[in-house]
């Protein structure tokens, strides 16, 4: 072993643990397997009258007979004890048969012990998980073992009868098909709070005896002639013309993996291009991986040996030939394929916008590769995607239309996404195969041999109709020795003396890999189980990090397990990578692990993954994340997952949220030390910050905030300004006082006076701004909004804290200032200056802003053709970004367009389901009064008095308490027009007059001119 080794190179043991001396493993495995008790009856009563040598010269013999007979049906002895003995069966070895021999060895056991007068035996027997380490070989092995199982098969032979043996429901159900049993009941074992149905074996329904496994050849695509010729109609329409998406669902195993691919070698040889991409298994935590492999390797076809120079260079000659080129959408590529350049071109895109323009380029860049040829694409393992690349191949979807394209897509069911609802989409069900086919795939794998066709029968039996299991049965019999010779000309191995029609199948597929796995030597066995933490996909620089050997010999090792049907064998393309042959083998390989082996092992390949991508940025923070939380490394998996936020962020706010939520979770138990704080304080400021574009209700936001503040005022004064800004702004969304947020706003500018950078003051005097606003001081809100703009500078550090360039938000804001001062003119000029900016280039939650504003001067002007459009464009952004925030807002803005034609009745029912959306989400509190005092508008114009001033009245006190001044006033003069005593109207009137002062409003602003009231201060 190398001196500098983390991992022993043959076995993975850690270096600095080594494999104690004539032991056989020094790690615990779990094993799902059957435990037997058999206890001699009366056994005291037997040897009362006798001293210790008697009673053992007279009790030892029928234990030895007891316990060879355990050995000669493949148990294991657990122990033995002076009157009876623990055996085993699926342990140490994974037998997948093991409850039917534990029912073979208890007939035996009854038949031995009949030879000794006076004895007989009673025998429990239970199925389940149990843990156990090999510390010496043998006839008798040292054991350690734990597990309830154990101790419930021990409760169960203490409820059988004498002569008899007693199975649990869970052994019963393994053996049925070969055993009969009989219920006996219900009984209570002690110790366990369920009751146990308890069966007492009759016998056997046919012979049963051992059984095992491994090795056989490769098959042919058997029994799928319906479905490949689906494939290749659903091909023949597309290319002519008719783009065609073609879904194919089957249960793992079942062989949809391998259709495709046969129908992916048939399509090449008929000289059709195939671009194919591959979900992963732990996709969750590699985001986008599964597009960013499919762009480089099936669109942009870069090289093995391409540099990012080289990269960059394939990238520009595919976007010039596109006919889109522009510098900024090279640099966005390149970005995301993680060859940034330094130009600089995508300073300043919020992370909306740069994934609506990482959307279209994906999209634009694929349907340039279709159009010029009939193409397939085809996506396995849909069912892992993530959800950010779940979006991006979507926008796949959307760009292969009317091209000469078939989409194929592997999954299994229970998948499902939006595009399957398309008229373009089919699905094929891969279903068992029959009973013909697969008697015929068995027999081509073992040979045509009379003296196996019974064999072949039972296999293709327990299979039921799964190829990949029939195929794993058999591999487990060549491993055993019951099948030898070549493949398709295998014969029963004569040594075994077993009739093979009578040989017991594996209960599970999961038990079947697991015998093949314990058929390997300790050396492959470790390196495959390590390969299964690492991933269902692995690269050999991953693998040599950890267990510390040369390249040349692990491939030699890896090569092995692919010779023997384990993993994949690589493509010529990248033959660094290796894979799983099928995720259930990683699964088993897994799973078969104790916790405590895997944290440590999970932790180097954390630590390898870091060096081996420490050159392509934070692409595989996510996986790193992953596993340092699979080795209990917290703090790592938080820093790994915020690095990963951070990343995904510039094209998936909602992934990053998901991640800075996990990266808080992960947190919370840790001890109060400054890094710990510093990062879940920055947790909570960019839950704070996200939550609002996701929907999340600004109640679960609330307490982070106040803990990242209160976090800040102790150890860094200079993150309070920000905080309070998020606090501000959460208040007021919240349903709190605008009046709070202005005070918020004042006190961070206070404080950051003089220290923080030109573009941070931006990011608060806008704040200020908008905090103005809600509270209708207009006045004083213009005059922020001009320092906001004097402060905004060349470094935008709104487009890193926000996600959107402050500039953007300062001119939305300062619209809506201007339009509800009366100054129109400057109002649609900031409004059309944002609206004139490319969509893939502003977020859509900036956009709408600009789309609100607009519809309140259609409304001061009347002009119902230009609200009707831009309450469209509200519409479609909500659609394109659906969360319960802008569904309200599109909303709100129908109310708007249908107030401005003079249908309030349309209007009323659109502003109404506005307000019940947003009481029922809890998002954009801060507008409830707005929605309101339309409400008691809309009620006012239809002549609806009563329900006006209901609404009204509740308008006001909401209101006030929330200091938005603007509805109040509205609310005030609605309150005027209905009133009944002159008096009261006058008052009414007085109050509006005072708000119109205070505020700044201007009169002729459209919800107070149209007013059926007289117009209050006509002087002003």
């Amino acid at each position: 072993m190398p001196p500098d080794a983390r991992f022993c190179g043959a076995c993975g043991t850690p270096a600095q643990r080594p494999r104690p001396l004539g032991t056989a493993s020094d790690e615990a495995e779990i094993k799902h397997a059957t435990v037997l008790f058999a206890d001699i009856v009366s056994s005291t009563r037997l040897i009362a009258d006798m001293d210790a040598e008697q009673s053992l010269q007279f009790l030892a013999p029928v234990v030895a007979s007891m316990a060879q007979a355990v050995v000669r049906h493949g148990g294991t002895i657990g122990r033995t004890l002076g009157d009876g003995l623990m055996a085993l069966f699926g342990a140490p070895q994974a037998h997948e048969g093991h409850a039917v021999l534990a029912c073979e060895t208890a007939l035996a056991l009854h038949a031995a012990v009949a030879e000794f007068e006076g004895i007989r035996l009673r025998i429990g027997m239970h199925s389940g998980e149990v843990a156990i380490l090999t510390r010496a070989e043998g006839i008798e092995r040292d054991l350690l073992l734990h597990g309830v199982a154990i101790h419930l098969a021990n409760r169960v032979v203490s409820m059988a009868d004498a002569g008899t043996t007693f199975m649990t429901g869970e052994s019963l159900a393994l053996a049925a098909s070969q055993y009969d049993a009989e219920l006996v009941g219900i009984r209570q074992a002690q110790g366990f709070d369920a009751p146990v149905r308890l069966h007492r074996l009759v016998g056997p329904q046919g012979g049963a005896s051992r059984e095992s496994a491994l090795r056989a050849g490769q098959t042919v695509l058997r029994g799928r002639a319906a479905e490949m010729a689906r494939l290749n109609e659903a091909q023949r329409a597309a290319q002519a013309g008719r783009s065609r998406i073609v879904g194919i669902v089957g249960a793992p195993g079942s062989g949809k993996s391998r259709l495709c691919a046969e129908f992916a070698d048939e399509c090449r040889r008929r000289q059709v291009p195939v671009l194919e991409a591959r979900a992963q298994l732990y996709g969750h935590a590699t985001p986008l991986q599964p597009v960013l492999e499919f762009l480089r390797s099936a669109v942009i076809r870069v090289a093995p040996g391409d540099d990012a120079a080289a990269v960059r260079w394939r990238v520009a000659a595919l976007v010039q030939a596109m006919g889109v080129d522009s510098p900024q959408d090279r640099a966005l590529v390149n970005e995301f394929l993680g060859v940034a350049d330094d130009t600089g071109a995508t300073q300043g895109l919020s992370a909306k916008a740069r994934r609506s323009r990482l959307l279209a380029l994906v999209g634009g860049m694929v349907r340039h590769v279709v159009t010029r040829q009939p193409t397939v694409i085809l996506i396995e393992d849909l069912h892992w995607m993530d959800e950010a690349s779940a979006e991006f191949f979507a926008a796949l979807v959307d760009s292969v239309a009317d091209t000469p394209t078939l989409l194929a897509v592997n999954y299994r069911p229970g998948c499902r996404a939006p595009w399957m609802a398309r008229d373009s989409f089919s699905e094929i069900a891969v279903s068992e195969l029959l009973q013909e086919d697969m008697v015929a795939l068995v027999e081509q794998l073992i040979g045509e041999r009379p003296e196996t066709h019974g064999l072949a029968l039972r296999i293709a039996q327990r299979s039921g109709g799964n190829p990949f299991f029939a195929e794993e049965m058999v591999r487990a019999l060549v491993a055993d020795g019951t099948l030898v010779g070549s493949p398709s000309q295998r014969q029963l191995g004569v040594e075994l003396g077993v009739d093979a029609n009578d040989a017991p199948l594996p209960a599970t597929l999961q038990a079947v890999i697991g015998g093949r796995i314990d058929q390997l030597d300790d050396a492959a066995k470790s390196l495959l189980q390590l390969c299964a933490i690492v991933g269902k996909d692995f690269p050999l620089g991953v693998l040599q990090f950890v267990i510390g050997i040369s390249p040349v010999e692990l491939r030699r090792r890896l090569d092995a397990l692919c010779a023997a049907e384990f993993l994949a064998t690589p493509s010529r393309v990248n033959f660094d990578l290796y894979s799983f042959r099928h995720p259930l083998i990683q699964e088993v390989a897994y799973q078969t692990q104790l916790k405590r082996k895997r944290k440590p092992l999970h932790a180097e390949v954390a630590r390898a993954m870091e060096s081996f991508y420490e050159n392509v940025g934070d692409e595989f923070a996510g996986l790193v994340a992953f596993h340092y939380e699979a080795a209990g490394l917290l703090l790592e998996a938080a820093r790994s997952l915020g690095r990963a936020a951070v990343w995904i962020s510039g094209t998936d706010t909602a992934q990053a949220l998901r991640n800075w939520q996990h990266v808080r979770e992960l947190l919370l138990e840790q001890p109060d030390e400054r890094e710990i704080g510093v990062l879940r304080s920055r947790a909570s400021t960019q839950i704070a910050l996200l939550a609002w574009r996701e929907g999340i209700p600004v109640e679960q936001v609330k307490p982070l905030l106040d803990e990242a503040l209160a976090w800040a005022r102790r150890h860094d004064e200079r993150m309070v300004p920000m905080l309070l800004f998020l606090e501000g702004r959460n208040h007021i969304a919240s349903g709190g006082s605008a009046d709070f947020y202005v005070d918020c706003m004042q006190q961070a500018l206070d404080i950051a006076a003089g220290s923080d950078p030109t573009g941070r003051r931006a990011i608060l005097n806008t704040a200020l701004s908008q905090a103005y606003g809600w509270a209708g001081l207009l006045r004083e809100a213009l005059a922020a909004s001009d320092a906001a703009l004097a402060d905004i500078g060349g470094a935008d550090a709104g487009a890193q804290f926000l996600g959107y360039r402050t500039e953007y938000w300062a001119l939305n804001l300062r619209g809506r200032i201007l339009a509800r001062m009366g100054r129109l003119d400057e109002a649609q000029d900031c409004f059309e200056k944002m609206l004139s900016i490319p969509h893939g280039d502003l977020d859509p939650t900036v956009r709408f802003i600009a789309h609100m504003g607009s519809l309140e001067i259609a409304l001061t002007r009347t002009d119902t053709s230009r609200a009707q459009g831009h309450a469209l464009q509200v519409a479609l952004i909500a659609q394109q970004q659906p969360n319960p925030y802008l569904r309200m807002f599109a909303l709100a803005a129908q109310g708007l367009s249908h107030g401005i034609a003079g249908d309030f009745a349309a209007a009323l029912v659109a502003y109404g389901a506005s307000l019940d959306l947003l009481r029922a989400s809890r998002v954009a509190m801060e507008y409830e009064t707005e929605l309101l005092a339309s409400v008691c508008e809309c009620h006012l114009a239809l002549g609806q008095h009563e329900a006006a001033a209901r609404v009204a009245r509740e308008t006001v006190e909401i209101a006030r308490a929330r200091a938005t001044r603007l509805p109040e006033c509205r609310a005030y003069l609605v309150l005027a027009a209905v009133a009944e005593a002159p008096d009261e109207a006058s008052d009414h009137l007085s109050r509006a007059e005072d708000l119109i002062r205070r505020t700044g409003v201007d009169i002729h602003f459209a919800p107070l001119r149209d007013m059926d009231a007289p117009a209050p201060c006509g002087s002003s």
